[in-house]
C-alpha cells in the first residue's frame, strides 16, 4: 500500500496535450483550406494548455499556428505568381498569418526556459510579416484600382519564402506540407504563360515587359527546379522534366539578354512540353 510520503516522492504526471477534438477540427479545417476555421479551433484548444505546452514549439497548439502561418505564406505565394497582383485574398491570408505569430510568440516567450531560438524565428517572421503589412495593406495599389508593379511582387514573393523557411524548420516534422507535383506544375505553368503575355510580337516589341518578363521566368525556373523525381507515370518522366529545365533556362537566359525571338520561341516549347506533362488547356 502506497503511504502519504511515498505519493507525495512520485514525480507528477505531465499535462495532457490540448483536447484531441478540438485539434482534429483545427487540422481538418487546415486540409480544406479553411485557415479562419482552424485558427478558432486552435485558439480555443490553447485556453487548455499548461505553462509548458506554451513554450514548447512542438506542442500541438504551437505546431499548427506555424502549420498556419506556413499554409497563408504558401497559398499567398502561389497566387502572386499567378495574378501578377496583391489583391484581396492576399489581404485575409496575412491577416492570418499575423494573428498566428501574434498568438505565438507570447506563448514561447512565457517562461524562462531556454526558447530563445525558436523566440528569434517567430519574432523575425512577425518583423516580416508587419513590413509586408505596411508594404501593401497601409499602401495599398488595390485600393486605388492599380496593378502592382512587379518589383513589389517580386519582394512579397522573396519575403514569403523566407517567412515559409523559417516556419517549416521551426515547426515538428509533418506539421508543414510542402506543395505536390501537381500544384507545382499548375504554378510552373502559370508563370510561363505571364512571362510569355509580357514579350510582345514584333510589331508590338515596344510593349514588351522585361522585368515582368524576367521575373516570372525565374519563377518558372525555380518551380521547374523543385519538381519530384518520384512523379513518373504520373507527371511525366525524368527525361521529360529535365528537358522542361534546360528549355527554362534557355528561357531565362533569352529573358536575360532581352532576346525577344529566343525568349518567345523557348517559351512555346516550354508551354508545349508542360502541357504534355501535366494536361493543360493552354
Amino acid at each position: 500500500m502506497t503511504t502519504p510520503s511515498q505519493s507525495q516522492s512520485q514525480p507528477s504526471s505531465p499535462a495532457p496535450q490540448a483536447t484531441s477534438k478540438l485539434i482534429e477540427q483545427a487540422d481538418q479545417a487546415r486540409t480544406q483550406g479553411e485557415l479562419d476555421v482552424a485558427l478558432v479551433w486552435i485558439n480555443t484548444a490553447a485556453q487548455l494548455d499548461s505553462a509548458d505546452q506554451k513554450r514548447d514549439p512542438s506542442s500541438a497548439v504551437n505546431a499548427r499556428l506555424l502549420g498556419v502561418i506556413f499554409d497563408a505564406a504558401t497559398y499567398s505565394e502561389d497566387l502572386a505568381i499567378k495574378c501578377g497582383n496583391f489583391i484581396e485574398l492576399h489581404h485575409k491570408w496575412l491577416a492570418q498569418m499575423r494573428q498566428a505569430a501574434a498568438a505565438l510568440l507570447p506563448r514561447l516567450n512565457s517562461g524562462t526556459d531556454n526558447n530563445a531560438a525558436a523566440i528569434d524565428t517567430v519574432a523575425l517572421i512577425s518583423g516580416h510579416l508587419d513590413a509586408l503589412h505596411r508594404r501593401f495593406v497601409t499602401h495599398s495599389y488595390d485600393s486605388l484600382h492599380l496593378p502592382t508593379p512587379v518589383k513589389e511582387i517580386k519582394q512579397l514573393v522573396e519575403t514569403l519564402q523566407v517567412i515559409r523557411s523559417e516556419a517549416a524548420q521551426l515547426a515538428p516534422e509533418g506539421t508543414c506540407a510542402d506543395r505536390t507535383v501537381l500544384q507545382r506544375l499548375v504554378i510552373l505553368n502559370h508563370a510561363t504563360g505571364n512571362a510569355r503575355s509580357h514579350v510582345q510580337c514584333r510589331v508590338l516589341s515596344l510593349l514588351t515587359e522585361w522585368d515582368s518578363a524576367l521575373f516570372y521566368t525565374e519563377q518558372a525556373v525555380r518551380y521547374a527546379g523543385e519538381l519530384s523525381t518520384n512523379s513518373d507515370g504520373v507527371y511525366g518522366t525524368t527525361a521529360e522534366r529535365s528537358e522542361l529545365q534546360a528549355i527554362l533556362g534557355k528561357v531565362h537566359a533569352a529573358a536575360k539578354a532581352r532576346n525577344r525571338h529566343d525568349t518567345r520561341s523557348h517559351l512555346g516549347e516550354a508551354t508545349a512540353l508542360l502541357t504534355r506533362i501535366g494536361g493543360f488547356r493552354n
